[in-house]
């Protein structure tokens, strides 16, 4: 009876001091974070496939939508470090792999987008399909994180392949496109460990 009376009284404080747990929506957050970044990615990518077409405050505004969502997701992730347990939720580990895979995409994105191509330069089918797999990627990626399911990036996997294979690897593009790439599946190993560390992501070896 004590301890019954006990576990109420503890259920009680623990809603008084968080009565909107955090933690649940954190996998919210870090979908929405994806998607803006992958948008921000595909604004620069589509500048480097057609660069007659490239419109500079199209992607700024994906740059500052990407910024929106990485603060909304760093200020969810903080709370949620208050809170006793981390129920429904993203452990602490899964959480900071999770940030630095996206950081790192938006940083090299940043890269990529410091170095455009001249307005005269031949438009890049390869960077256009690179950027439309991503494109394409980005929504069932976001509701696989909501819903705890893998992370499938083969289609981005093929279409960067694909571009090497044309263009090589010499090309700053491409090189840049393989960074957000390890990133994203950086992302999916961060929430596919089994037990002993077993890596469960569904990528394209």
């Amino acid at each position: 009876m004590g301890l019954t009376l006990l576990g109420g009284l503890l259920a009680m404080a623990a809603y008084a001091l968080f009565p909107a747990w955090e933690t649940p929506k954190l996998r919210d957050r870090l979908a929405d974070w994806l998607q803006a970044n992958g948008r921000y990615a595909v604004a620069v990518f589509g500048g480097h496939a057609h660069p007659l077409e490239r419109r500079p405050r199209h992607v700024r505004d994906a740059l500052l939508d990407a910024r929106a969502a990485r603060l909304a997701w760093e200020q969810s992730e903080a709370r949620a470090q208050a809170e006793p347990v981390r129920h429904r939720g993203i452990s602490r580990r899964s959480a900071g792999a999770a940030q630095t895979a996206l950081s790192t995409m938006g940083r090299v994105t940043m890269l990529l987008e410091a170095h455009p191509p001249d307005r005269s330069a031949p438009a890049s089918p390869s960077a256009e399909e690179f950027a439309a797999a991503l494109r394409v990627a980005l929504p069932d990626a976001a509701d696989a994180v909501r819903a705890r399911q893998p992370l499938d990036w083969a289609s981005v996997h093929a279409a960067l392949d694909a571009w090497r294979s044309r263009e090589g690897t010499d090309a700053l593009p491409v090189r840049c496109a393989e960074l957000p790439v390890d990133a994203l599946d950086e992302l999916a190993g961060a929430f596919s460990r089994g037990p002993g560390g077993k890596n469960r992501a569904r990528r394209r070896e």
